[in-house]
């Protein structure tokens, strides 16, 4: 898992988006203690569940 600006860097879309797509509860992440949000890669590149959000980062770009 990483931090929210980490994922949005590796897969090429901005903070903002890296969020929206949380929001469609496509992806795993959980929140710390501090406020944190963690985003589990694997999710996030569709690995391990049929139902994941498989990211194509040329569609996310345009937004």
């Amino acid at each position: 898992m990483v931090v929210a600006e980490q994922a949005a860097k590796l897969f090429g879309v901005g903070q903002r988006q890296m969020f929206q797509i949380i929001e469609t509860g496509d992806v795993h992440f959980c929140e710390t203690d501090t406020g944190t949000t963690l985003i589990c890669i694997a999710s996030m590149r569709g690995e391990g569940d049929s139902n994941a959000l498989r990211l194509d980062t040329e569609n996310l770009k345009g937004e």
